[in-house]
């Protein structure tokens, strides 16, 4: 299978294709820059793989929560391939990415994500993880929040108190005193976590049905309804 993954949701605009066994990887740092770069970067990328994007087999993408401009940059380029290929896309949010990388790593059964939503806010959710005939199912415990990160560390430990939760790792995208492994997923994870996530259809769209995952109001719209107020 010829998979490609992207990821415009950070300030690092990723793009990964595994052929086989054969992962060709390549990234630009700076966010200002993607609506420019991003194509390109996925051209470099494919003909470093010398492939075409006909040859693909699946596309898939991390969805936000995370920069606005970012996530509609992937998500319309990859839905206009999709419609003009007919293929199907692979999609998962940061939030969900990270609590896999963070099962990964820890094994624990309950996993706290959080993203960096600047502005001292941030992204979370907690996510029971289960491994179910050696692929692993991701089950959020409430909707993501948004919230300010001390407001959230209040938010996760009284929701982890009152559930009598004591096996959990906290992962996030940012240095903080709450997190025990800071890491970001990047598009070789995505491509992994593809090959042993659980229940792959709840996460495999078409050019119609994938919307994009804000979680939060542009900065245009909050500023258009402060104004009323």
């Amino acid at each position: 299978m010829n998979i490609l993954s992207v990821d415009t949701t950070t300030k690092e605009a990723s793009v990964s294709l595994r052929s086989g066994k054969t992962t060709v990887t390549n990234s630009i740092k700076n966010e200002i820059t993607h609506s420019e770069k991003f194509l390109p970067l996925i051209d470099k990328t494919l003909k470093e793989s010398k492939l075409s994007l006909k040859d693909i087999d699946k596309f898939a993408l991390l969805n936000g929560p995370g920069s606005f401009t970012g996530i509609r940059i992937s998500l319309a380029t990859i839905k206009a391939f999709c419609q003009v290929y007919k293929k199907d896309i692979f999609s998962i949010s940061s939030l969900e990415a990270l609590a896999y990388m963070g099962y990964k790593k820890s094994k624990n059964d309950y996993i706290v994500s959080l993203i960096d939503a600047k502005n001292d806010r941030v992204y979370f959710n907690i996510y029971k993880m289960e491994n179910i005939e050696s692929k692993i199912k991701i089950s959020h415990q409430f909707s993501t929040n948004n919230e300010y990160l001390d407001d959230a560390k209040e938010f996760i430990q009284n929701y982890l108190k009152e559930n009598n939760i004591s096996d959990y790792f906290v992962i996030s995208n940012f240095e903080n005193d709450f997190s025990n492994y800071c890491y970001y997923p990047t598009t070789e994870d995505l491509i992994e976590i593809y090959y042993n996530i659980y229940d792959i259809s709840s996460y495999t769209y078409n050019s119609y049905t994938l919307n994009a995952i804000y979680e939060r109001k542009s900065q245009a719209e909050r500023i258009k309804e402060d104004g009323k107020h």
